[in-house]
């Protein structure tokens, strides 16, 4: 059993196609930024994925993707989002990751509020049964890798609820969505008290967000969003030794809970994103993730 996983992820999206999202400078240097998308609009984004486990850099992956508009009204907004093209690296650690890059051309169906922001997916019982496959494909395909057949196990137990499935393959969806349906003001943090999405699959954790605009260039028209996740709920180490223990069925219990004894558990986000405020156009995202389970 591995005692210990440190992982760090940084996912840069680099929008190609201008969207049609209307942002206003207000007067008290705050801006609100809201997307005004119409039925057929299709845009395209890549995704560069690097990561680090124990201090080991893994060298990029990368993905391309699409968002075809299909319904908007009073409602809010329906998509799909496709993963269309996918370059895993030769050592990549992310099992989100593997699972993405078994998805090409498969349309994920995806609700977003009257405001943009993300609600869930339409779609899970298809999306599911493509997921399954797909961790029976990579379960034999790795079946030499002790550490990745424990995570891809642990896998099929958290798509088996919705929540789970969207934590395991709608990150990027998620993050693309991040700005949307806010009003940011320069210098203004707002710390606020949330729930965050368990990873194990079980209940969401008690976490503190920070949100704030960190620069404002009204020459560029350009400005700089910033949020901070932690989680904070003892529930963290309970549910991380479960899921540890889940992924190692051949290691007595007892043994794995003396070896994680005192360890470090961390769940942790933080994210930026510059937008073009005049034209609504994210220019650059990026999400940085800390998970450390036993270290």
């Amino acid at each position: 059993m591995k005692k210990g996983i440190s992982f760090l992820s940084l996912v840069f999206l680099f929008f190609i196609n201008p969207l049609v999202i209307h942002a206003q400078l207000l007067e008290d240097n705050s801006v609100n930024i809201l997307p005004f998308w119409e039925k057929g609009q299709t845009f395209k984004l890549k995704i560069i994925s690097t990561s680090t486990d124990n201090d080991l850099k893994i060298a990029g992956t990368n993905f391309e993707a699409s968002i075809n508009v299909i319904e908007t009204n009073e409602k809010g907004i329906q998509l799909y989002w496709t993963y269309t093209n996918a370059r895993l690296a030769d050592n990549e650690i992310v099992v989100e990751n593997y699972l993405i890059a078994n998805l090409l051309n498969r349309k994920i169906k995806i609700q977003l509020s009257d405001i943009g922001q993300f609600v869930g997916i339409l779609n899970y019982d298809d999306i599911k049964v493509v997921v399954q496959s797909a961790l029976d494909d990579l379960l034999k395909k790795y079946d030499a890798n002790k550490t990745l057949v424990a995570q891809f196990n642990s896998f099929k137990q958290i798509i088996q609820t919705k929540q789970g499935l969207e934590i395991a393959i709608l990150k990027h969806i998620k993050f693309y969505c991040f700005s949307f349906g806010f009003n940011f003001k320069l210098n203004n943090p707002n710390v606020n008290k949330m729930k965050m999405a368990s990873p194990f699959g079980g209940q969401p954790f008690d976490a503190t967000e920070k949100v704030e605009m960190t620069n404002l260039d009204t020459i560029k028209s350009l400005c700089t969003t910033e949020t901070s996740k932690t989680v904070v709920d003892k529930n963290l180490t309970i549910q991380a030794i479960e899921f540890i223990k889940r992924g190692n069925p051949n290691t007595d219990s007892k043994i794995i809970e003396e070896q994680l004894k005192g360890k470090t558990f961390e769940i942790s986000d933080k994210t930026q994103q510059i937008i073009n405020y005049e034209k609504g156009i994210p220019i650059k995202s990026i999400l940085e993730r800390t998970t450390k389970l036993g270290v």
